[in-house]
């Protein structure tokens, strides 16, 4: 959808509180994963864009910016945060809270930050922001560039950040990124695919099939997105050799176990990604260290990082279903 006579959310709350600032594209390798943001009910996609006449709003303080992880949606990737740990974020922030969906297969995230970049100076010119962020997986890379790199794509001296708070963030990369890896274990992980249970856009193994069918083919292009998560890649590597930042960082990851009980399906899931991460903790998705934790990178490791031990059970896709994860936006975020 591109947004036309779409219903914005300014009276979702039943007051005008939230705008968002739409992604509406189509990725050339997953199809749709652009879409909407909606503040009381996560499962609704009738956002209307962030405009210009917005702007005055969010440029009256510090803003909160949401920037979802790998083939999610803003609505899809934080529909589990409880309604009244958002309600209070946009109290604090007088209503200054948006969204960036965007491209998270095709293209890098040097290239989101500055695709926001292009829209915020059509909006805005050369005034400043401020912003915290929330960021999920893939999403903290992109929070990274604006945080580090504000320069390199259009926002030097525009936009600085304050906190950033990193949640399953590929920091140190993932080994699901990991071509020549992924091709080793292309016939175990297809193997479990009779036990991996749906579980929406968020779902990273589901992905991870995808790719696989695309490797017996060769067919590496369109990838960019993914390959900057590679550990081994060029690109994190060079990410990950950076001037720094100015903003405080925040970190929650997990080293998940399915919880006694669980289907047969969930511990077939955990033994097949964990053949892929060698056995090291991770949360289905990201190594758990690598969120907090890059060797020799300015800014890491992340000073008290909360960690979800394995007795918790929480994977990549349920962080926002704790109400540790709602206590420490409350905690970090003051507005």
């Amino acid at each position: 959808g591109d947004g036309s006579g779409q219903r914005g959310i300014l009276g979702a709350l039943g007051t005008k509180l939230f705008k968002v600032l739409v992604f509406p594209l189509i990725d050339p390798v997953l199809g749709k994963v652009g879409d909407w943001f909606a503040a009381d009910d996560f499962q609704r996609a009738d956002v209307a864009p962030f405009a210009a006449p917005d702007w005055g709003r969010v440029e009256g303080g510090p803003a909160l910016l949401f920037i979802h992880g790998t083939t999610a949606q803003s609505d899809t990737a934080f529909k589990q945060l409880p309604s009244a740990t958002l309600t209070e974020l946009v109290n604090r922030y007088q209503g200054r809270v948006f969204a960036l969906d965007h491209f998270t297969i095709s293209v890098t995230p040097h290239e989101n930050a500055t695709w926001l970049a292009e829209q915020l100076t059509a909006m805005a010119g050369d005034a400043p922001l401020t912003l915290d962020i929330v960021s999920h997986s893939r999403g903290g890379l992109v929070g990274r560039v604006l945080a580090e790199r504000a320069t390199d794509v259009g926002l030097g001296g525009r936009v600085t950040v304050r906190t950033l708070v990193m949640i399953g963030t590929p920091n140190a990369g993932t080994a699901l990124a990991d071509k020549a890896h992924l091709s080793k274990l292309m016939d175990r992980v297809t193997d479990l695919v009779q036990f991996i249970p749906d579980n929406g856009v968020t779902d990273v193994l589901g992905l991870v099939l995808s790719i696989l069918k695309q490797l017996t083919v060769g067919a590496f292009g369109g990838l960019e997105g993914i390959m900057a998560m590679d550990p081994q890649g060029a690109y994190l590597k060079a990410f990950n050799t950076t001037p720094g930042s100015t903003a405080t960082y925040r970190a929650i990851a997990s080293d998940y176990a399915p919880p006694k009980g669980s289907s047969l399906a969930s511990i077939a899931r955990d033994a097949g990604t964990d053949l892929v991460f060698a056995k090291a903790g991770n949360d289905l998705v990201v190594p758990t260290s690598g969120v907090f934790q890059v060797d020799g990178t300015t800014g890491f490791p992340v000073a008290d990082p909360y960690v979800f031990p394995k007795e918790a059970g929480v994977d990549h896709s349920s962080y926002f279903t704790r109400p540790e994860v709602s206590a420490k936006l409350l905690e970090w975020l003051p507005g």
